[in-house]
């Protein structure tokens, strides 16, 4: 299959890590698409610099309206793919060709942040080894790494989703509708486990809630209600 990937990367308040990423992504020159998702610090300065392609939003609207604007901009060029990418120093560019060239003979390719667990917290891996669990049970795919952002797909398999979760629902919500409308053939990039410096380094109560939102809209079992029910509660 031909691939002419759109390279997607939303970018909110990250002028400490665009210096760093932006030269990094020149020689994808023509396929990258820069979302400035209202940051209020100097982020869009170094977009505006940077000579990429890029849209600027005067107000944060969060991934779900990301995802909603990279589409269309894949079909108004005319492009087979996206590919998307976070801006925080997480997502090495350097495998975007690893993606490009796996979506030849994949619908979905996604980043696995656990081949190596050296670097990961012990609640990363729980946490992840939960979200694999879920998904194995609701689609029967076995994947390892159900939350990493650096995934590619095809456009055909983004036409249907309409988003119904919010914050950190919307990365699952994302996968799990690409499972569920035909992504039969995947294949994983190995990529770094990198963690910034200003992140969290723990699973919040959020995260797992947002799992559990997106994981109902596609398995109303009367034992996930309750899991996702008490996790509200807690």
């Amino acid at each position: 299959m031909e691939v002419r990937p759109l390279i997607a990367i939303p970018i909110f308040n990250e002028e400490i890590n665009l210096p760093d990423l932006l030269p990094k992504l020149s020689k994808w020159q023509d396929d990258i698409l820069l979302f400035d998702d209202g940051s209020t610090d100097n982020s869009i300065s170094y977009i505006k610099e940077s000579g990429y392609r890029y849209i600027s939003k005067n107000q944060n609207v969060g991934l779900a309206g990301f995802y909603k604007l990279i589409l269309a901009e894949a079909l108004r060029l005319k492009r087979t793919h996206i590919i998307t990418l976070d801006s925080d120093g997480q997502h090495p560019p350097v495998f975007i060709d690893d993606y490009t060239e796996k979506l030849k003979n994949n619908s979905l390719v996604i980043g696995n942040r656990f081949s190596g667990l050296a670097n990961i917290p012990e609640t990363k891996i729980a946490s992840n080894f939960f979200a694999i669990k879920l998904t194995q049970h609701i689609f029967g795919k076995k994947l390892p790494d159900v939350a990493c952002g650096f995934r590619g797909f095809e456009v055909d398999l983004f036409y249907k989703i309409n988003f119904q979760t919010n914050r950190f629902g919307i990365i699952y919500e994302q996968l799990f509708s690409q499972l569920s409308n035909g992504a039969s053939s995947i294949d994983q990039v190995r990529i770094p486990a990198i963690y910034p410096h200003n992140q969290t380094l723990y699973t919040s109560q959020h995260e797992v809630i947002g799992l559990l939102d997106a994981a109902i809209l596609f398995n109303d079992s009367l034992s996930l209600k309750n899991i996702h029910q008490q996790a509200l509660q807690n």
